[in-house]
């Protein structure tokens, strides 16, 4: 009986044993567990603050969105378009259509102030060179023609400023050979002669030109010289 009663204790101890080591490697099997579960729960984590941060990159799309506004790409449309604009031609048109039927009482007779270069105004700076030119213009589709009592085409010219000093005033009374002349006048062309009027002081000025045609035709005409 007492063999028994050891024999049923060394059972229950042994039981009992393994019911300690059963219950130590489950809980050593749960903490394993806990540890691989707890990594990928951490980097699941992780892995959600990154998803957070690719939201900035919808902000930047965003951003690339107000960039493709097309509104200020307009505006260099508009100023392209006003750059387009071109200016307005205010020059004349001297391609005039001639005359036709013309006959000598057509021609007209014009006096010019030029420069050195041949460029005739209204007005000159300081120190320009200037000259006085009878003209007589055909603006007919035919020759014209006139005849002078001498051989020169202006017979006198007067140029008188406004001031009374030295300089500002011009006589021309030129010696012409005394032997009637013919003028002939191309369609569209011009007869001239030209008076060396030199370089004149800051005044304001008329001008009275004579010619030498049988006519006795005259023309006058104002010029400046600028300070």
């Amino acid at each position: 009986m007492r063999k028994l009663t050891l024999f049923v204790g060394f059972v229950i101890g042994c039981t009992q044993k393994e019911t300690e080591n059963t219950d130590t490697d489950e809980a050593s099997a749960l903490e394993e567990d806990v540890e691989e579960t707890d990594i990928p729960v951490d980097t699941g984590a992780t892995g959600a603050d990154t998803g957070d941060v690719s939201d900035s990159g919808d902000d930047s799309s965003d951003t690339s969105d107000s960039g493709n506004q097309s509104d200020s790409g307009n505006q260099s449309d508009s100023d392209g378009d006003s750059g387009d604009e071109q200016p307005t031609d205010t020059s004349e048109d001297t391609n005039e259509e001639p005359q036709e039927n013309c006959t000598n009482s057509d021609l007209l007779w014009e006096v010019e102030i030029r420069d050195a270069t041949g460029v005739a105004a209204a007005s000159f700076p300081a120190g320009t060179d200037l000259y006085l030119v009878g003209v007589v213009r055909n603006p007919c589709s035919a020759p014209l023609s006139f005849s002078s009592n001498t051989s020169c085409l202006v017979a006198s010219a007067v140029m008188q400023g406004n001031g009374t000093g030295p300089g500002s005033s011009f006589l021309h009374q030129p010696v012409c050979g005394m032997v009637m002349t013919s003028w002939q006048v191309q369609p569209m062309g011009t007869v001239e002669e030209a008076i060396s009027l030199g370089v004149r002081p800051t005044d304001f000025y008329s001008v009275d030109l004579f010619f030498g045609d049988t006519g006795a035709h005259f023309a006058w005409t104002t010029f400046e010289v600028l300070p």
